[in-house]
């Protein structure tokens, strides 16, 4: 299993990400627990009846489900209608994705698993550096302290695209995000850096719509 940083909340809101590989785990998407338990009763009944094939019914598709993916729903379906506090789920290509708060009851998920694959969490020392959102942490020096998502709703005056070539002491981006200004073209979540809060401050007024900023917070990497 696989053990990684987070240097940024999950959805504005998590510290910490535990993923498994369990190919049932399309009966929990959109944390419909309801439509879960429906899904479990059934095969459970054809658990019971010794039946050769497990299968569950999503719309038209019939999927085939191996009795241990089917016994570990069940202990996850346990948890996720018993945990404190707030949770989410992603489903995606046969892995269930946990984000949460709440490392030991994830710690406690992991040890029920039979194919946990990732976990993450925020280095010692870190945690409260992610305590509220828009904040990246980096390992490396940068000459930038926000980063600056452009909103998908609004277009933009093309002259910002000269201003940031000129100053690139004040402001940075790509060649690609540059384009997409110059051609007063929606962005489409297209970023940029930003020096300092002054130099944001003046940018802002340059733009009708900001879209996101985050906060960069330098940590020195101590395993080097």
């Amino acid at each position: 299993m696989r053990h990684c940083e987070t240097t940024k909340l999950f959805y504005d809101q998590y510290k910490y990400k535990l993923v498994v590989k369990n190919n049932l785990g399309l009966i929990f998407r959109q944390n419909k627990l309801s439509q879960a338990r429906l899904a479990l009763d059934s095969l459970q009944q054809q658990y019971d009846d010794a039946t050769c094939q497990l299968v569950v019914t999503t719309g038209t598709r019939r999927h085939y489900v191996d009795p241990d993916c089917f016994l570990e729903a069940k202990r996850l379906y346990k948890e996720f209608t018993k945990v404190p506090g707030t949770y989410k789920l992603r489903i995606a290509h046969g892995y269930i994705t946990i984000y949460s708060n709440n490392k030991i009851w994830l710690m406690s998920l992991m040890r029920r698993c039979g194919r946990p694959t990732e976990f993450w969490e925020p280095r010692n020392g870190h945690a409260a550096l992610l305590q509220e959102p828009n904040v990246i942490i980096v390992k490396q020096p940068i000459l930038y302290q926000y980063k600056v998502t452009l909103s998908t709703s609004k277009n933009l005056d093309p002259g910002l695209a000269a201003w940031i070539r000129a100053n690139p002491d004040m402001a940075k981006a790509t060649d690609r995000c540059l384009a997409i200004i110059e051609m007063n073209r929606r962005p489409y979540g297209h970023f940029f850096y930003v020096r300092d809060e002054k130099v944001l401050q003046l940018i802002s007024f340059m733009m009708d719509k900001i879209g996101r900023i985050d906060k960069i917070v330098y940590v020195e990497d101590q395993d080097k």
